[in-house]
């Protein structure tokens, strides 16, 4: 298993807090450079992950994955996005 913020933590210790991380990432998403957004995203699943994303709204959802395919866009070199990887 990958290094991760909350490695090993319990699901009903984050579940309140995991749509306000999951909204706050946002920003860093569209923002990231080549070298912070495999990191940016691996947190981004982590998160997702929390309580089987039950808590994920469509609205939140297509917010996070128009800002990963729009800063993939930016920072691609013709190779398979990393947020395809986490599917």
């Amino acid at each position: 298993m990958s290094f991760s913020f909350c490695q090993g933590g319990e699901d009903s210790a984050l579940t309140p807090f995991a749509p306000r991380i999951a909204r706050d990432l946002g920003p860093f998403l569209l923002v990231a450079s080549e070298d912070t957004l495999s990191l940016i995203l691996e947190t981004v699943s982590v998160v997702i992950e929390v309580d089987q994303g039950k808590w994920l709204t469509s609205e939140l959802a297509e917010s996070l994955v128009s800002a990963s395919l729009e800063v993939w866009s930016k920072n691609s070199k013709g190779t398979l996005p990393e947020l395809l990887l986490l599917i």
